[in-house]
């Protein structure tokens, strides 16, 4: 299993940019990805699913926007290369509901597994690169 954070977040790169889109007065603390974290997203697929398409079975995502769009790159990438559709499945008890939460997320102190059915915060281990952070 990879655990892959959504790609670089518009109200943390251009905060000005998020506040005049139309999706802000909506829901303003649901931003997007950046045009570049989309290029950053099909960069960092290639290295993760290239070695390992074959096992990939479901892409989980929370039901943030950033992370659905990150989620339809990896998709789209796996369709587009390997001509295999992997489903995305919408798991709620992936989004963070707390601030404290994320920045125990963001600090690079913990780590997310699945133990009984459920998915728990536990020491790091490996990432690949700062940019899908």
């Amino acid at each position: 299993m990879y655990l892959i954070r959504h790609s670089e977040r518009l109200d943390f790169v251009i905060p000005e940019e998020w506040e005049k889109n139309p999706r802000y007065k909506e829901h303003n603390i649901d931003p997007p990805i950046t045009v570049n974290g989309g290029i950053i997203a099909t960069n960092k697929i290639k290295i993760i699913i290239d070695n390992d398409f074959r096992l990939v079975q479901f892409i989980y995502s929370s039901p943030a926007d950033r992370c659905l769009q990150t989620s339809r790159i990896f998709q789209n990438y796996i369709l587009t290369t390997y001509k295999k559709l992997i489903p995305i499945r919408i798991e709620n008890g992936l989004i963070w509901h707390t601030y404290g939460d994320a920045t125990s997320w963001l600090s690079g102190n913990s780590h997310v597994v699945i133990e009984n059915n459920k998915f728990v915060m536990k020491r790091p281990q490996l990432t690949i690169d700062s940019q899908m952070v």
